[in-house]
């Protein structure tokens, strides 16, 4: 989902399926509501909406530590992350570990809608736009 297609060598395009640019709610949330994970890899990033969204729904997260995606993906916790290094190879791990191990899946499942909810739900939101004011 969004546009990366672009981004990908031509040749690697057909190991992958590309939904292009989604901006209506009702169709990324069942998007989302559809899967289990998000993986994303990224050389840098900041915190992309795409991890938050994620989170939300209960998605277990696998993805390079970049960023600020530490701060709010903490390894073994609600999300799997990591290094640059070797990057698919223990993407394909992450990958195998949550396809065999459901009990690890809904854990951070649990974990990160939480955290959502306590870190990007409008009450969080209002109480740092009323922090901001004050």
């Amino acid at each position: 989902m969004g546009n990366v297609k672009p981004a990908i060598p031509e040749a690697l395009q057909g190991y992958g399926v590309f939904l292009g640019e989604k901006s209506d709610p009702a169709e990324m949330d069942r998007i989302y509501r559809e899967h289990h994970a998000l993986v994303l890899l990224s050389a840098y990033e900041g915190f992309p909406m795409v991890v938050m969204e994620a989170m939300a729904r209960g998605l277990s997260i696998v993805s390079t530590g970049v960023g600020d995606i530490p701060f709010h993906v903490k390894h073994e916790e609600n999300g799997l992350l990591i290094g640059e290094a070797d990057i698919l190879e223990h993407t394909y791990e992450a990958l195998q570990r949550l396809a065999t191990d459901p009990a690890l899946q809904q854990r951070f499942r649990d974990n990160n809608i939480t955290y959502a909810r306590a870190h990007f739900g409008m009450n969080a939101f209002a109480g740092a736009y009323r922090a901001l004011l004050t």
